[in-house]
């Protein structure tokens, strides 16, 4: 079974950190705690930067239209 990369329905701001947890398998917490490090050793631009970028590219976890990212196309 391949993984796929979405956002998760438990979510603190829009649930990216969630889904790359449970992408690698990680601990929801942890990852919110690893993202504010990484935020507070890189100063803040760079993973709101990432963050932001992250909120429009990857899917929502329900959205119909996630499969379009692998080429499946269907009719409205």
């Amino acid at each position: 079974m391949k993984k796929k990369l979405y956002k998760s329905n438990e979510k603190m701001l829009d649930g990216v950190v969630a889904g790359i947890a449970d992408y690698i398998g990680m601990d929801h917490t942890l990852g919110r705690v690893l993202m504010v490090l990484i935020a507070l050793f890189t100063g803040f631009i760079p993973a709101l930067i990432f963050y932001a970028v992250c909120m429009f590219i990857m899917p929502d976890k329900n959205d119909p239209d996630a499969n379009i990212f692998e080429g499946e196309f269907h009719e409205k």
